[in-house]
């Protein structure tokens, strides 16, 4: 999953708007890992952000 596609989740109008969070919850938390793509090592974050979990 791309930053641009997380941050679209999160209802951000810009990826930039997530880049400070991200950093920190991959240097600080170690909850994602980021890159070209990002991964993540938490299962609720990442249904959290690409799916429709816990609404459904």
């Amino acid at each position: 999953m791309t930053l641009s596609r997380i941050a679209e989740k999160m209802g951000l109008s810009k990826a930039t708007d997530a880049g400070t969070t991200s950093q920190r919850l991959d240097r600080e938390r170690g909850i994602i890992d980021r890159g070209r793509l990002y991964s993540f090592r938490h299962r609720a974050l990442e249904a959290f952000l690409t799916t429709s979990w816990p609404g459904d």
